[in-house]
């Protein structure tokens, strides 16, 4: 594999962003799990979940992440999606993150009881969710999967075509 071991010691910032299906996003998300990356500290993924050593995950401080953002659930049931379990997993990781934005969408039915006391991100400060199609709101949230007890700045981005569809979406938003 080309470029299976590379060693980036003073590489802070990585963005990897996948124009295309999750089948392409799956077939890369091995690509940067042997890089050495010691000084990494913020992290920009867009439908694709890296598979990162944990010692990598654990020191982003900044990271965003979108995954199953942007296409219409037809084309996400037909060419596939992650899993919301992986999406969760992947975020509760990220054990350092300080500034995380998340435009994601958990598709299937996914039970946030068995994550038990893992479901709090005490780290996290500043959260950003983006919200770009309305049927969107419609998913299961990841306010009502994951817990930020320690937000000092909150903000939610949505993208809505018809203002009239703005009380619908904001009921999504537990607060």
């Amino acid at each position: 594999q080309t470029c299976s071991s590379l060693s980036l010691p003073y590489l802070v910032e990585l963005d990897i962003r996948v124009t295309g299906s999750y089948p392409v996003g799956n077939q890369i998300k091995s690509l940067c799990t042997a890089w050495d990356m010691p000084s990494l500290r913020v992290l920009q993924v867009r439908e694709v979940l890296l598979e990162l050593r944990p010692e990598v995950l654990s020191q982003v401080e900044n990271c965003t992440l979108k995954i199953n953002s942007d296409e219409m659930w037809e084309v996400l049931r037909d060419d596939g999606y992650w899993p919301s379990d992986h999406i969760v997993d992947y975020i509760l990781s990220l054990t350092s993150v300080k500034v995380l934005e998340l435009a994601i969408r958990l598709l299937d039915d996914y039970d946030p009881s068995l994550l038990g006391n893992r479901s709090i991100m005490a780290t996290v400060e500043d959260l950003t969710l983006g919200f770009k199609r309305f049927e969107i709101f419609n998913d299961q949230n990841i306010l009502t999967v994951l817990h930020f007890p320690s937000l000092t700045n909150f903000r939610v981005e949505l993208w809505l075509d018809n203002i009239r569809n703005l009380r619908e979406a904001l009921k999504t938003i537990p607060l």
